[in-house]
């Protein structure tokens, strides 16, 4: 159970060459957790840079050696609110956060200019996720620019930009 609220990230810097197992190096040049029922929320990511997976936020399960297999597990439950993600990058996927777990809620969240090559701003990876009363502007990628969802009973509701016209930007 963490709680991260009312914090700012900035021109932080995740090294290393980003291996799976059993570490990940390199990965959530802001934030870097390994478990379950994670609250983020008013917080603020800017130019931040993983030379791994995700530039602001990278929450996994994490690993649990039994005879000396290890098992890789899922982070369940996390809600990342009221948030926003400006600059961040990352070298492999998820310029702004990656979640690796089922029920994963993103709720009115903003992310500008956020880069990888792969996922440019969000990639949630498990059953459930929700990305709702968030907005994606100018993100970039090769594959998912704004969002790369991978599992079922995924929702999303995303607010476009509106100009003082009226029309999408």
């Amino acid at each position: 159970n963490i709680t991260i609220k009312n914090c700012t990230f900035i021109k932080n810097v995740a090294k290393g060459n980003h291996t799976q197992l059993p570490y990940r190096d390199g990965s959530g040049a802001g934030i870097a957790l390994l478990g379950c029922n994670n609250h983020i929320s008013n917080c603020t990511f800017i130019n931040n840079t993983a030379h791994g997976h995700a530039g602001a936020i990278d929450i996994v399960g994490g690993f649990k050696n039994e005879s000396g297999i290890i098992h890789y597990l899922v982070a369940n439950n996390t809600t990342i609110e009221h948030s926003n993600f400006t600059d961040n990058r990352a070298m492999d996927y998820a310029g702004g956060v990656h979640v690796n777990g089922t029920n994963t809620l993103i709720d009115n969240c903003t992310f500008e200019r956020n880069n990888a090559s792969f996922a440019g701003a969000v990639r949630l990876i498990g059953e459930n996720s929700t990305v709702r009363n968030s907005s994606f502007v100018d993100n970039n990628a090769i594959q998912g620019g704004a969002c790369y969802i991978e599992g079922e009973n995924a929702t999303i509701n995303i607010e476009l930009p509106i100009d003082a016209t009226g029309n999408v930007t």
